[in-house]
């Protein structure tokens, strides 16, 4: 089992240890029809076993409310290729299906700033109240 909050550079002192350790990142958008869900930054290998998985499930493991941690199988292939923790909107976000996008490819004009709420339109992130 994976707990996010290890690879989850927004969290308190983790990028920090992060950088020191020499632990590239990527950024990630989870992108829900045309409106970008989330927006995750984390460990490379992290987010590169998100993109690699087809799908994602529920777990079997009892999501633990008291704490606030939620549980995410990774599906490849039809086999689970590991469990995630994580918190709540990030695992109705990977439970609706979205698709992955790496905020930090070049070929996306505002991808470094784009973040929840934005529009995915004509494979481009588009600030919100822009059109382009």
């Amino acid at each position: 089992m994976i707990n996010f909050n290890d690879y989850n550079w927004a969290f308190p002192g983790v990028k920090k240890q992060k950088i020191n350790a020499k632990i590239n990142a990527k950024a990630l958008a989870f992108v829900i029809g045309t409106e970008v869900a989330e927006t995750i930054a984390a460990d490379e290998d992290f987010c590169n076993l998100l993109i690699k998985s087809d799908s994602f499930a529920e777990s079997s493991i009892k999501d633990d409310l008291v704490n606030q941690i939620y549980y995410v199988d990774l599906i490849k292939d039809s086999s689970v290729l590991n469990t995630i923790a994580c918190y709540e909107k990030l695992q109705a976000v990977l439970l609706s299906e979205p698709k992955i996008y790496d905020l930090l490819d070049p070929k996306y004009k505002y991808g470094k700033m784009a973040g929840p709420q934005w529009s995915f339109i004509n494979d481009q992130f588009i600030i919100p109240g822009e059109y382009e």
